[in-house]
């Protein structure tokens, strides 16, 4: 609620990350201001031009476009990865599904494998996205469960693109079922598309995390934002004397604030696994375990006591 949240907010203002981050830019503005509001303290006369304000005023609103199209542009990366990972889940759980309907054909042996590749795939990907294996994870008897062979492990650590290969791995498996009655060559390019369709989020990842905000932008407004920020205590001092400067420390932290939010959710779409891929990683282990395992009762005893209770009534 508001109310819990505003207290939440107010009472962490010190430990607050993004105060932290902004830290060094605040505390140059207040030196400033204090300097400015001590020399017109001691030189009444001494007073900045009308169109030092004025400048101020003009380009506050291009200042205020500047972060608000960086704080938007970030915020729709965002969430574009975030949608990648939601189809993710969904194609995997897919196949899941997929390979359970089909075990009989394709053999535990097979099914096993494909279960073990297709729960790796998440954590393949995190990894081939930002660098580094997580701390945490599954438990350890899932992780049991889901170890692959020497030899895919082997061969796993050879490839350059990790996830590439296990969507190969997984196309390699689905090749091999044999034909059946239940089993045909539409069944077989039905899943082949779903196989395709997460070599195809792998491209779209590596596109968000190849394509961030030109760096020339960046820096534009950051001393744009600077230098705006340091003028304004010439500005105001005249009108406000010493009050000058928590007004400006105030403004400065709002608007670093938001440049800071801005770069922080830019980066957390799939720099830092812990935002959500972490999240969705276990959640495709966990419902693709969910989705082989066998029913209980098997479904085919369900359809006979069904029958049974209809002959029963008739």
């Amino acid at each position: 609620t508001t109310r819990t949240l505003w207290f939440s907010s107010v009472w962490n203002i010190l430990n607050s990350q993004v105060l932290r981050n902004i830290i060094q830019p605040l505390l140059a503005v207040t030196f400033t201001s204090i300097i400015v509001a001590l020399t017109r303290s001691a030189f009444p006369g001494v007073q900045a031009g009308k169109s030092l304000v004025q400048m101020h005023s003009l380009l506050g609103g291009a200042l205020s476009l500047l972060l608000v199209f960086r704080t938007n542009s970030a915020y729709n990366r965002f969430w574009e990865a975030r949608q990648i990972w939601e189809k993710i889940l969904n194609r995997c759980r897919d196949l899941g599904r997929f390979i359970h309907m089909y075990r009989a054909e394709a053999g535990e042996p097979r099914v096993a494998r494909f279960v073990q590749l297709l729960c790796a795939y998440p954590e393949c990907l995190r990894r081939h996205l930002c660098g580094q294996p997580r701390l945490d994870g599954v438990s350890t008897a899932a992780k049991q469960q889901l170890k692959l062979s020497k030899p895919i492990l082997s061969a796993l650590r050879r490839s350059k693109n990790r996830p590439l290969y296990v969507c190969k791995r997984l196309a390699a498996e689905l090749r091999c079922i044999p034909e059946a009655a239940m089993f045909s060559s539409r069944e077989r390019l039905m899943a082949l598309k779903m196989i395709n369709q997460l070599s195809d989020y792998i491209g779209a990842c590596e596109r968000l995390l190849q394509t961030p905000v030109p760096l020339n932008y960046a820096r534009h407004t950051s001393r744009f934002l600077t230098l705006w920020c340091l003028t304004l205590p010439v500005s105001l001092v005249g009108s406000m004397g010493l009050l000058v400067v928590p007004v400006t420390v105030f403004v400065t932290w709002c608007l670093f604030g938001i440049q800071e939010i801005g770069l922080f959710i830019e980066h957390c779409a799939l720099d830092d696994g812990r935002i959500f891929m972490d999240m969705l990683t276990d959640q495709v282990i966990i419902d693709v375990l969910e989705a082989v395992t066998p029913d209980d009762p098997p479904l085919d005893h369900m359809e006979t006591s069904d029958s049974e209770e209809q002959n029963d009534d008739s």
